[in-house]
């Protein structure tokens, strides 16, 4: 009889077949397809465990990307496709916890992140064609390290008092810090309003404010 485990999650926005008898399910997302082209569409698989982990490929197969699309494509439409070819498969590393190079594009440069799009929709381009299909993802494969490399030469922007944030509790006062597009709160717990902006002056490099 197959086991079935009620309290596993599936990824965001998908659903999946029934549990296997030896404690795995293929979850999949629902097709997505381009403007105007209904007949185009991208689709995501992968096997999931009862445990909630998603096969890296270590097991089973690694998440797969399902293409359906016609023969004939004009270049905004194969632009539209590319993009959403890159979109799954920043999915997909989501799922698996592989890093995409996008997640440091905040330390990258206008022009190391054109050229690490570049890169990318090439190595797109040629993902189909049976000659470059093994350099295609050997490409895409080495950008977040390429990435990581990058932002790692760069100088690091220095904080300003603009990412931080005060925010008060039964406890004294509590720092929020900006963190990409959000915020984080910080663990540490201040018993005056005067010691958590003598925390935020010192990580600013900056003089105390007047308090």
């Amino acid at each position: 009889m197959t086991t079935t485990h009620d309290t596993v999650p599936v990824p965001a926005g998908t659903a999946a077949d029934d549990w296997q008898p030896d404690n795995w399910r293929v979850v999949f997302s629902p097709r997505r397809s381009i403007p105007g082209r209904e007949d185009i569409n991208v689709a995501l698989t992968a096997v999931q465990f009862a445990d909630g982990r998603i096969d890296d490929g270590s097991e089973f197969e690694p998440p797969q990307v399902y293409v359906d699309h016609p023969d004939g494509l004009t270049a905004a439409q194969a632009r539209s496709l590319a993009g959403l070819l890159i979109e799954a498969a920043e999915t997909l590393d989501g799922w698996t916890g592989t890093p995409s190079w996008r997640a440091m594009s905040d330390r990258l440069t206008p022009e190391q992140s054109r050229h690490l799009a570049a890169v990318e929709r090439l190595a797109l381009d040629n993902a189909d064609n049976p000659v470059m299909r093994g350099t295609a993802g050997e490409t895409l494969d080495a950008l977040p390290d390429e990435a990581r490399t990058y932002a790692d030469a760069n100088p690091r922007p220095g904080l300003l008092r603009e990412d931080f944030r005060l925010r008060k509790v039964p406890a004294g006062w509590r720092i929020a810090q900006r963190v990409g597009s959000g915020w984080e709160l910080l663990s540490d717990v201040y018993q005056s309003r005067a010691d958590a902006n003598l925390f935020i002056a010192r990580a600013v490099e900056d003089e105390p404010p007047f308090m």
